[in-house]
């Protein structure tokens, strides 16, 4: 499994402005306009659901599940905030 908060400061350190979560996919970011790889290995729609529902409070979930699309921030105290 894959925790977030890693991969999110990973897009910190790495100046990405933009992460990208494709079931069956490596998830990917863009870097000063290029498509670059964030992890070496390919994540199960079961990861992605899990790694984006962990961001979210119970109310966002269901407004996702009935709308299938969210805007939302997500933030890690102390150290950054990312809008998702």
């Amino acid at each position: 499994s894959v925790d977030v908060v890693p991969l999110l400061e990973a897009m910190d350190q790495q100046q990405a402005q933009d992460l990208y979560l494709v079931p069956d996919s490596r998830p990917m970011w863009r870097v000063r306009g290029d498509l670059a790889e964030a992890l070496p290995r390919a994540l199960s729609a079961e990861a992605v659901a899990a790694l984006v529902y962990g961001t979210m409070t119970s109310t966002q979930r269901r407004q996702f599940k009935r709308t299938r699309q969210l805007e939302y921030a997500f933030a890690v105290p102390g150290q950054s905030r990312w809008r998702i």
